[in-house]
């Protein structure tokens, strides 16, 4: 996928999550936008280590403030 795709993709993701969302809500917003689990799980990974969202506890995550002005 080309990398303004990807950002889009990305964005299209996290744009129809709360807040504050699972992993099975993460899931099922990649499914509804064509993408497999694993996909979620890169896009998670990813948002994670960028400092985007938060692992509250285990399977819940949290989204962070500038974050949640961009949404």
């Amino acid at each position: 996928m080309p990398a303004t795709k990807q950002i889009e993709a990305d964005h299209r993701l996290f744009n129809r999550l709360p807040s504050e969302f699972s992993w099975s809500e993460a899931v099922r917003a990649a499914y509804k936008l064509g993408f497999s689990r694993s996909w979620a799980w890169e896009q998670l990974e990813k948002a994670r280590f960028s400092g985007s969202i938060k692992r509250v506890e285990r399977g819940t995550y949290k989204k962070k403030l500038r974050e949640l002005n961009n949404a």
